[in-house]
């Protein structure tokens, strides 16, 4: 199967490819839990780039660190994504005196995202500044 892509499209593939194969291998502890499908994917992807002379040893060095740039971004954005959800799905269960195997109704869904929007704002604006632990 050929892909008759841009250049710009190749490197996106590869930047997907690349956090993709870390993303999934990142957790396995051993060589044996692996998958080097995903690596392999990512040296087609590299070759098909260099055969149609989009790459070169100053492209890849650019790409990386597009790729380190994006992924920085990108689980930063999960911390905070996990910790107002996280936030948020606790102050609904205590206030509602929900487990977490309940379904919330409409009306508890609405008052999560309100919520989770308030969290989001609140550590856009000050990061982990206003948080506190009561150990």
């Amino acid at each position: 199967m050929a892909l008759n892509l841009s250049e710009k499209e190749y490197k996106l593939l590869l930047k997907l490819i690349h956090l993709g194969n870390e993303k999934f291998n990142e957790p396995c502890l051993t060589v044996f839990e692996k998958d080097d499908n995903l690596k392999e994917l990512e040296l087609k992807v590299i070759k098909a780039l260099e055969e149609k002379g989009f790459r070169s040893r100053q492209d890849e060095l650019n790409t990386l660190l597009e790729i380190k740039d994006f992924k920085e971004k990108f689980v930063d954005n999960i911390f905070w994504e996990q910790l107002g959800r996280r936030l948020s799905e606790r102050d609904i269960i205590n206030k509602h005196n929900l487990y977490f195997s309940d379904k919330m109704n409409s009306d508890q869904v609405d008052e999560f995202k309100n919520i989770f929007k308030k969290y989001m704002d609140e550590f856009y604006e000050n990061g982990l500044n206003n948080i506190e632990l009561n150990l």
